[in-house]
């Protein structure tokens, strides 16, 4: 993570190690404070793959509304509707000894009765998000010491009336339209020399994608003149919002060991 930027979601299953640091990060982290890195899974000779899946609903969670919640008017709660996740990996050679791939994809949905709200016709409305992650890695080895790897994630994330309270009428709720969409990538190439040189140099984007189909909510003049209860005016689009650092990055690090001595040394260099 660089600066403050948001929207990054990933497939944690399809993640092989993580590090968490919190103070002195190396130079192939370009900035202060806490840093996640992961490591995504690579293909291999053998062919591998895994799959998952879990649901819960309102029938798997708990009821807390009693006789003395019901006689001050509470009839229920915020329900689970349903709550999936589902996902798998597979991964392999292309050519023995040469050329591997990895590709992993994850579903996850859920839909929630929003306390207090209702819709037109009465019935409890409910709020919907769910996110798409996918991910491609291919990894080619030259020769020996040195590899070409390039990997893309993308994902697309839906909010329906999630943040919709009951304050506010159905007919104004906030969907993204639409959804966010982040895609990553990144070309590596990484060679050795000898025993004492390591080198990486790395080519990558991010980009992040969003919009929102009511993008004014409020009372207004106009609305007012015309009659329109409250002057109430909803005003809709199609709006798509870039944001959240530098669309392109260029990592180039080498490192050096003297030998088996504990003498060594790294440059990093990012534009």
């Amino acid at each position: 993570r660089i600066q403050t930027q948001g929207g990054n979601y990933f497939d944690y299953n399809a993640m092989e190690e993580a590090k968490v640091q919190t103070i002195s990060n190396g130079p192939d982290v370009p900035s202060r404070r806490p840093a996640l890195s992961m490591l995504l899974k690579s293909g291999g000779n053998e062919f591998h793959g895994g799959a998952s899946y879990a649901y819960s609903s309102q029938h798997t969670e708990g009821n807390n509304v009693d006789d003395e919640l019901r006689a001050q008017g509470i009839t229920e709660g915020n329900p689970l509707l349903s709550r999936t996740d589902q996902g798998g990996d597979f991964g392999g050679r292309i050519v023995r000894d040469k050329l591997w791939f990895y590709g992993s994809a994850r579903y996850r949905p859920q839909d929630v009765i929003q306390l207090g709200v209702f819709k037109p016709d009465g019935t409890p409305g409910n709020g919907y998000k769910a996110e798409i992650i996918t991910n491609q890695k291919i990894s080619y080895q030259l020769r020996q010491a040195s590899k070409l790897v390039f990997w893309n994630t993308w994902v697309q994330k839906y909010h329906y009336a999630d943040t919709q309270t009951r304050f506010q009428a159905w007919e104004s709720r906030l969907d993204r339209i639409p959804p966010i969409r982040v895609s990553t990538w990144k070309a590596e190439w990484q060679e050795v020399r000898g025993n004492s040189l390591v080198m990486s140099f790395l080519f990558g984007r991010w980009t992040w994608t969003g919009g929102q189909n009511a993008n004014f909510v409020g009372t207004t003049d106009a609305a007012t003149a015309a009659g329109v209860p409250q002057g109430l005016e909803i005003r809709m689009g199609n709006d798509e919002s870039h944001g959240g650092g530098r669309p392109s990055r260029f990592d180039q690090t080498s490192q050096w060991q003297d030998g088996q001595s504990p003498n060594g040394g790294s440059w990093n260099d990012i534009w």
